[in-house]
């Protein structure tokens, strides 16, 4: 018998994945010269006007992958939704370089640095209404879940100067990664079931997976942060260390610290130890079972190919720190 969610249509294609993905950048293209293309901000720095639409799009290609493993045939949606949801991650970077005093995003100048503060938050803002018209051309639903995830995402941020290195901080170190990050791949998830036409409590199932999937992203990309430079990642390397803020690896280095007889140990120290195999094991560890948490409440899909796709768009398996956080 057919899955119910397939319409009796055929499968879709990996190379029609790839489709609507560029399909996503060329409309966040249209969107962004049509919003911007004749701001005088926009003609005297064209470079960052081009690094608002770039980036890998993991999240419009988890989301895309997800909603055709679920069936969903309504490309139109699937382009305008991705498109919602990868301006609603730009507009965070933008306000977030700000707020960290960022010099580099997605290899170019932050648009705060190369405009002013005003322009970029004003951009941000910007970016925020294109992403509610968006979504409000195909359902009430899709701008609720996305207003959900924007709240969440900004309660994360107005944790992070609370966060501490105490013992018995690691949960709220991880509370404010699945809201800051978790809830833009939980909407991902989401809207995928939504566009494909689940049932609420399947719908509500992926969002759960997805902000599970998004906590190991982060995970991952912590460690990035660390290991890598600033060429390879496109934006400023080891800037929570310069922050301290304290991440998932950064804690555990820090407990490790503490536990050797340092009284305080300094950014410096905590850079060395952080890159230890001891932490970096108990950090694969975590994604893996995140991993596996999020996989196991997934919804049984029409195509379990592109179910995979999109969870290995998330979190590769098995876990291997590579460049991919650059640009993002």
């Amino acid at each position: 018998m057919p899955h119910p969610h397939t319409n009796g249509l055929l499968p879709r294609s990996p190379e029609e994945l790839d489709t609507l993905l560029s399909d996503v950048r060329l409309h966040i293209e249209s969107l962004l010269a049509s919003e911007f293309g004749t701001h005088e901000w926009a003609i005297r720095s064209p470079a960052q006007l081009t690094a608002l639409g770039g980036g890998k799009h993991v999240r419009a290609r988890a989301f895309l992958a997800a909603a055709l493993a679920y069936g969903a045939t309504d490309d139109a949606a699937l382009v305008e939704i991705g498109a919602a949801i990868e301006l609603l991650h730009t507009s965070s970077l933008v306000h977030d370089d700000i707020i960290d005093a960022s010099s580099q995003r997605r290899g170019e100048p932050t648009l705060h640095l190369a405009t002013s503060a005003g322009t970029a938050i004003l951009v941000g803002d910007s970016l925020l209404g294109l992403v509610f018209q968006s979504a409000s051309h195909q359902s009430a639903e899709a701008a609720s879940r996305l207003s959900a995830a924007y709240l969440a995402l900004n309660e994360g941020q107005l944790l992070e100067e609370s966060l501490g290195w105490a013992p018995d901080r690691l949960q709220d170190i991880e509370r404010y990664c699945v809201l800051k990050t978790g809830a833009l791949f939980g909407v991902a998830f989401a809207l995928a079931g939504h566009v494909a036409g689940l049932p609420d409590h399947e719908t509500d199932r992926l969002d759960e997976a997805g902000r599970l999937l998004g906590l190991a992203f982060q995970l991952h990309d912590d460690i990035l942060d660390i290991q890598s430079d600033a060429a390879e990642l496109g934006k400023d390397a080891a800037a929570d260390v310069r922050n301290g803020i304290p991440t998932f690896p950064l804690w555990h280095a820090y407990q490790s610290l503490i536990a050797s007889g340092e009284s305080a140990p300094t950014p410096a120290l905590l850079m060395s130890a952080v890159d230890a195999p001891g932490i970096m094991a108990v950090v694969a560890e975590r994604v893996e079972q995140l991993r596996a948490e999020a996989t196991g409440i997934l919804p049984s899909p029409v195509s379990l190919g592109f179910l995979q796709t999109s969870v290995d768009t998330v979190v590769s398996p098995p876990h291997r720190p590579t460049n991919g956080a650059a640009t993002r």
